[in-house]
């Protein structure tokens, strides 16, 4: 029977988000899978897919890492009609002799744009950076960054140039009080490495929690080019809704994801769904099939019952108590102890005071005193 090969690309989730963000593979090279089996998550910051397997056959590559982001038609994984062959010891011996240019490096995930571009440029895979799904445009940004061959004789060593890269590392952007609660989020959930703070102005400390100050904005780039894709949104303090939605414009300009993060001792149900770039704290309560939006903050031991919906950016501090099927707009405030009644709808950009009983909706940026109950 002759070999055949089926492309998994990425879909489009949404018309004006042609870009994912992978949230987790569940296969790996070599894997048999039939019909339906998961092989990712994707998500945007409105949608969350399963991409499951179309053909019955054998995962012969995949090209695609959790944390990274894809655009739609991107290929994902390859999928044989039958097992990779391994490779023999003939085999091995002639390929050390002469290299096969189409032989990826383990490794190695690149699309087949990337892939070609590479080619055309005459650039060393092996040279490129493993562990993130390398596009058309970071190997031509890759290649500008190359020095030039240097003159070497027989004696000199052969250096290796390679972007270091950790799928798993990660930047907070911020250095206050809640990038301190998000280090001991990060620190506890394991899932993550801190690689440092990026902090704008400059603090007057050197390091936070243990944590370096890396510097300010201007190192950005250079971060990114040594293959950091991760960030987490440290600026949310009251009433800095707006600036921390600044913050998320401009770094996802830039080329970086914000992973979903939930404290070990919170409690998440599994019909709920939680976008990218949300912080879930320690002892916070996420109810059944309620939705959460991009970049939410669920702070310290807020609850937020079944059927609720938080809007983008929605802040809800330490305390609040939202009954089933609120509604919560974006970028609102929700002040610490809150309660609301079943079924009311708080307008987006509100702010709502400490201690405030809400027992009707609540209009569009509407200011509601501390301790008051609106009715």
């Amino acid at each position: 029977m002759t070999k055949s090969r089926r492309q998994v690309v990425a879909p489009m989730l949404g018309v004006n988000e042609p870009e994912a963000q992978v949230v987790d593979v569940f296969v790996t090279r070599g894997r048999k899978v039939s019909v339906g089996d998961r092989l990712c998550t994707l998500e945007t910051t409105k949608a969350t897919l399963e991409v499951e397997a179309e053909v019955e056959g054998y995962i012969d590559s995949v090209l695609v890492a959790k944390g990274q982001q894809v655009t739609a038609d991107e290929v994902l994984f390859e999928i044989s009609s039958e097992p990779a062959a391994e490779p023999t010891a003939s085999s091995s011996v002639s390929s050390a002799s002469s290299p096969d240019p189409d032989v990826r490096p383990e490794g190695l995930l690149i699309t087949e744009k990337g892939l070609r571009l590479a080619k055309e440029l005459d650039l060393a895979l092996d040279a490129l950076p493993t562990g993130t799904l390398v596009t058309e445009g970071m190997v031509r940004d890759f290649s500008k960054k190359l020095p030039p061959p240097a003159k070497t004789s027989k004696t000199q060593f052969n250096s290796e140039i390679k972007a270091s890269f950790d799928a798993n590392e990660l930047l907070i952007i911020g250095a206050g009080g809640l990038a301190k609660m998000i280090i001991d989020l990060v620190r506890q959930t394991g899932d993550y490495r801190i690689a440092g703070l990026v902090v704008e102005p400059l603090p007057t400390f050197s390091e936070l929690l243990g944590v370096p100050v890396l510097g300010g904005e201007e190192l950005l780039e250079s971060l990114h080019c040594k293959g950091i894709r991760l960030m987490v949104n440290a600026v949310g303090a009251i009433n800095q809704n707006r600036i921390r939605h600044e913050i998320f414009v401009r770094m996802v300009s830039r080329g970086f994801v914000f992973p979903a993060l939930v404290h070990p001792k919170a409690m998440v149900e599994p019909s709920a769904e939680i976008a990218a770039g949300t912080l879930v704290f320690g002892m916070a309560s996420v109810g059944s099939a309620a939705r959460i939006g991009f970049g939410v903050i669920v702070n310290t031991g807020a609850i937020v019952s079944h059927d609720c919906q938080i809007g983008d950016l929605a802040h809800l501090t330490p305390g609040v108590v939202l009954a089933g099927s609120v509604e919560v707009g974006a970028g609102a405030i929700i002040g610490m102890g809150v309660t609301t009644t079943v079924g009311v709808k708080i307008g987006e950009w509100a702010s709502i005071g400490n201690g405030a009983r809400i027992h009707a909706n609540v209009p569009p940026h509407a200011i509601v005193q501390a301790g008051t109950t609106w009715r």
